[in-house]
């Protein structure tokens, strides 16, 4: 009965976990993109770059790296950060490149970490550290679906759109 037990945990609860987890932190990043590619959101760089100098919590070697790199390339950052935000979030909540979905996510939330803005970026690392440690459970992952559908109807996909 215990292995029975140990079964249905391991082949549907925590899939159904993993998925979930993976969906809501693929959800936030896509509001968080969106919030910052819409007309007159207010999303730029520009005023980041004294605030971060002054900021003491934050480390030298980053003060360095974003005055010396990322305050002259404002423009070309105010165009990545948005879009790279969405195409992480948009890979975590279809599942497919998830796993380079959530090595950009750690990157771009030690960015902000790091420029010290810990608004709920703690909890997104975490979930994304859950997601990354449990990544073998979540059996609805885009890579999966695509195999599924060439295996079953492989002939039929190529015969229509190949």
């Amino acid at each position: 009965m215990e292995k029975m037990s140990q079964n249905i945990w391991s082949e549907r609860i925590l899939p159904i976990i993993v998925v979930i987890g993976r969906m809501l932190l693929g959800a936030e990043w896509i509001h968080q993109a969106i919030l910052k590619l819409q007309p007159g959101s207010g999303f730029s760089l520009d005023g980041l770059g004294p605030s971060v100098a002054m900021t003491a919590g934050i480390p030298e070697w980053y003060k360095a790296f974003f005055e010396g790199f990322v305050v002259p390339n404002t423009q070309l950052f105010n165009v990545i950060i948005p879009w790279g935000e969405l195409l992480i979030g948009l890979g975590l909540f279809f599942g497919v490149l998830s796993l380079p979905a959530l090595i950009a996510s750690f990157f771009m939330l030690g960015n902000y970490w790091w420029s010290d803005m810990v608004y709920i970026y703690p909890i997104l690392m975490l979930a994304g550290i859950a997601i990354l440690f449990f990544n073998k459970f979540d059996k609805f992952r885009g890579s999966r679906l695509l195999k599924f559908v060439n295996k079953n109807w492989g002939d039929w996909t190529q015969s229509r759109w190949l």
